[in-house]
């Protein structure tokens, strides 16, 4: 604001050939991610053809048709597709593949409930290819309402890869969550708008991302409404526990889950975990052959790949919620439109 009281704002435009990408605000609270955005606007100004990510998920984050499950309005797709076809190809992958496509350099498998040996093969070759994998498995998928409707459970499904975590030495306990009173929802300024004081939904500080962890600072406020057993790690002055997935849908049911009766376990639970280099394959016998062998084609499958020919990185993330609408977006509609 100036002297006369008036206001403006510093912002940037990047210009290549025909192409031109506008950052019009340049705001303090992104100052540490400064850097990513405009290394971010200039890839968009420069890339002539976008590169494709395939996105795998058991939920309708592409949005759905009109039906007796949407009240007969159609769905729109998950703002984070939104956000992703900004700067990529996203390509829908179904649950059940026989080979991901080759153009698909990342995939994101989101909630992958009831994910076939089949696909789970599929996936283990694409990583051997050199394909990029960020998978958020969940104990109990809050918004997975399509899976509760098939009775799948009251409160939650659960989704995992398990042939794919035991090839890469990782337990994943799908029948229990993480609570903890350190970063509870609903302490201090950490609110979820959904939730009220609950160990069953933590809210990440601004002081909890590690040092230097560039882009993952944006997740200083994420709410992760359920976070489950991950790779154990000992470590001191930790108030992390582990309670049976039932107990937590009825705290989380309650709002006040386990505040009472919490008793840290003295061990840490990491809800994300980064694994690097080269990955020898969860199917060393080959691909799994269906169970009705009538199902089996006349054609002789490629050779597997038993291990990645370079150094490549997974992504492993305890929870799939937080990523849905209902949890991460507030949408905001114009008074001038009546709504």
């Amino acid at each position: 604001m100036t002297q006369s009281g008036d206001r403006f704002y510093l912002g940037a435009s990047i210009s290549y050939a025909d192409q031109k990408i506008a950052l019009p605000a340049l705001a303090l609270d992104r100052e540490p991610l400064l850097e990513y955005d405009l290394t971010r606007a200039v890839a968009r100004a420069a890339t002539t053809a976008k590169p494709v990510v395939g996105v795998m998920s058991a939920l309708p984050v592409f949005g759905m048709p009109p039906s007796q499950f949407t009240g007969g309005q159609p769905m729109e797709p998950q703002v984070f597709i939104g956000e992703l076809r900004r700067d990529y190809t996203v390509k829908r992958v179904s649950l059940d593949p026989d080979r991901i496509d080759d153009d698909v350099k990342v995939l994101l498998v989101v909630h992958p409930r009831g994910i076939s040996d089949k696909a789970q093969y599929a996936l283990d070759q694409f990583r051997a290819r050199g394909g990029k994998l960020i998978a958020f498995l969940d104990p109990s998928a809050y918004f997975d309402q399509l899976g509760q409707m098939g009775g799948m459970g009251g409160g939650g499904t659960p989704s995992s890869l398990d042939k794919l975590l035991k090839a890469w030495g990782l337990a994943f306990d799908s029948g229990k969550v993480v609570l903890d009173m350190r970063y509870l929802t609903g302490a201090g300024r950490a609110r979820c708008r959904r939730c009220c004081r609950s160990t069953t939904t933590l809210s990440r500080r601004t002081t909890s991302p590690p040092p230097g962890s560039g882009p993952c600072s944006c997740l200083s406020r994420g709410c992760l409404p359920a976070n489950p057993r991950g790779p154990e790690r000992n470590g001191p002055d930790q108030d992390f526990v582990v309670l049976p997935a039932r107990r937590f849908l009825r705290g989380h049911r309650a709002r006040r889950g386990g505040v009472k009766t919490f008793q840290p376990s003295g061990t840490e639970y990491p809800l994300a975990v980064r694994l690097t280099g080269k990955f020898k394959t969860a199917f060393p016998d080959g691909k799994p052959r269906p169970e009705d062998k009538t199902k089996a084609g006349p054609a002789k499958d490629a050779a597997p790949l038993k291990e990645s020919a370079a150094e490549n990185a997974v992504v492993l993330v305890g929870d799939s919620d937080f990523i849905n609408d209902g949890a991460a977006v507030q949408i905001r509609r114009s008074s001038a439109s009546g709504s």
